[in-house]
């Protein structure tokens, strides 16, 4: 079979074939060139010259196309007709592919055609952020536009980016899904059954088909490049056995966890700038991991899975088996393309666009004017005008009542997506006013505080004064050591002692206590000669505090 993979930046190819029980690729060759077209007809050539006849007929495993595993009302050993299952899985798909698509940033684009490394990419978004939080709107700064100020990129890479970015992503393009039954459910027609899909934007699709057109190859089938490693995996050799494979691409980590061969969880998260490495994997895999699956594998298109796989297994405690890297997409759709792997374990759509209506068939429309005219001829021509009157009055009301339904569907995704953007914002407010209601218990219970507490500390600093000792500050302190620091002066030491015992004798009520007491010599307000006083007020320690209770109460009771 001939098979290709479209990254989104480059395009690999080659033929592969069944060698003992496995798919081996007999020729893989890799393009230069970044227009689909001329990157076909390249690898086409490197085949050639490799001594190899590729056949007229190939598949592609395509980046820009996405997968999901649904659970649809449907029996997998029941399917509906092609039409309706069509539209029971777009309708589930399509917001699922909108994020696919949100994907394609100029960031990721410019690391995927090498223009900027990982590293540097990181540093432009963090500096991108900044930029925005200090501007109070996010995304303020162009990520683009600050690359290329920090001299990492030029304008042109920039464009080029754009011009592969359009040629990645159709906005509003409708889908083209395919579907496996993954198990579940009955015959019933309530059954319930578990599908794995894929879709891909029709236009996307109709590119494909015209770039392979033109090197004389017809688009056979399309693979999803998420998933498509699943294929390699092992066949379960218990009924009950669970099996993960964690997939690492570029812009997002794949997990998908069997029990038995059939497939339970496909999640797909992002995490863009983020550097691949174990401890991101066991972040975002923790819930599969938690499960405790029979077999974990680990499929880094990057060539580095063999470090990965180890540095996750020591992170885990847990064997963690590294799938065949660069090459792994391939030979996943390889071994599904050959019968090597069940049909479920991997998914597909039609690489042709679906064939035309029979009232739109050509030769159909012959055959039937052919024999309307022996008709005819026989003497039923008012019989059969007014069949194909009502004929065509029944296809018009059919089309009529389509066009409906599409309209209806159409406004039904517009309210749902108001909805999930009313409902965020619900969430977004529902946080500000507990963070309003956090800060205003906050405020009061320090008001309570204050206004039960300073009084009766001025009632003790009054009491505790003498016609020599001038008080000249009591500062809330700022760190953890105490509660007040205090600043005095008093005429003599001995004022100043009788003062400040006076005063600790005076706080006992309020479980406060003096310490770190500082007397200097200096000159107060008038210029006399005198003592500078310095103490906290600190919390007296818990015995005498506890001791202190029965007395407060009569304190309290005479400040009131």
């Amino acid at each position: 079979v001939l098979l290709f993979h479209w990254n989104g930046f480059r395009l690999r190819g080659g033929l592969y074939r069944r060698s003992e029980g496995q798919a081996v690729a007999s020729a893989q060759v890799e393009a230069e060139a970044t227009e689909i077209g001329a990157a076909i007809a390249e690898i086409l050539q490197k085949i050639k010259r490799k001594g190899y006849s590729p056949p007229g007929r190939a598949s592609l495993v395509a980046a820009n196309s996405v997968i999901a595993l649904l659970d649809l009302p449907v029996s997998p050993d029941k399917p509906r007709p092609a039409m309706q299952m069509q539209e029971l899985i777009r309708w589930e798909l399509e917001p699922l592919f909108a994020q696919h698509n949100d994907g394609w940033m100029v960031g990721a684009l410019l690391e995927g055609l090498g223009y900027l490394t990982a590293e540097q990419r990181r540093e432009v978004a963090v500096e991108a952020e900044l930029a925005a939080a200090e501007a109070g709107r996010r995304r303020l700064v162009r990520f683009g536009e600050l690359a290329v100020e920090k001299g990492f990129v030029t304008s042109a890479q920039i464009e080029d980016c754009l011009r592969l970015r359009d040629g990645l992503v159709v906005v509003d393009d409708d889908l083209a899904c395919g579907w496996q039954g993954q198990g579940g459910g009955d015959d019933s027609e309530a059954a319930q059954g578990s599908w794995l899909a894929c879709g891909i934007g029709r236009e996307i699709r109709r590119r494909f088909q015209a770039a392979f057109r033109e090197n004389r190859i017809a688009l056979e089938w399309i693979y999803p490049q998420q998933g498509s490693g699943f294929a390699l995996l092992p066949e379960p050799t218990a009924a009950g056995q669970s099996q993960l494979l964690v997939e690492c691409q570029q812009e997002q980590l794949c997990l998908l966890a069997a029990t038995g061969g059939a497939l339970s969880t496909v999640r797909v998260e992002p995490w863009r700038e983020r550097a691949v490495s174990a401890e991101t994997i066991a972040e975002i895999a923790r819930e599969e991991l938690s499960r405790t699956p029979d077999q974990i594998w680990l499929l880094d298109p990057a060539g580095a899975g063999g470090a990965l796989a180890e540095a996750l297994a020591g992170l885990i405690g847990r064997e963690v088996r590294s799938l065949a890297g660069a090459d792994a997409e391939l030979l996943g759709a390889a071994s599904h393309l050959l019968g090597l792997a069940p049909d479920r374990a991997a998914v597909r759509l039609d690489g042709k666009e679906p064939k035309p209506p029979a009232w739109r068939n050509g030769d159909l429309l012959r055959v039937a004017a052919a024999l309307l005219a022996v008709l005819v001829v026989g003497g039923t021509e008012y019989f059969q005008r007014g069949a194909l009157e009502s004929s065509k009055e029944r296809l018009a009301s059919l089309e009529e009542a389509f066009e409906e339904q599409l309209d209806l569907n159409k406004k039904l995704r517009s309210i749902a997506t108001v909805t999930d953007r009313l409902a965020a914002q619900v969430d977004e407010r529902s946080l500000e006013v507990a963070a309003a209601r956090e800060e205003l218990e906050l405020y009061e219970t320090v008001l309570i505080r204050r206004r039960s507490h300073v009084p009766r500390l001025l009632e003790a600093f009054r009491d505790s004064l003498n016609d020599e000792v001038v008080v000249d500050g009591i500062n809330e302190s700022s760190d953890a050591a105490g509660y007040f620091v205090v600043t005095a002066w008093s005429l003599t030491d001995t004022s100043a002692q009788l003062f400040t015992n006076q005063l600790d004798r005076a706080l006992q009520a309020l479980g406060l206590a003096v310490t770190d007491q500082r007397l200097r010599r200096a000159s107060g307000r008038l210029g006399l000669e005198g003592y500078s006083i310095k103490m906290r007020l600190v919390p007296r320690p818990t015995d005498a505090a506890v001791a202190s209770d029965s007395g407060r109460g009569e304190a309290g009771g005479v400040t009131q």
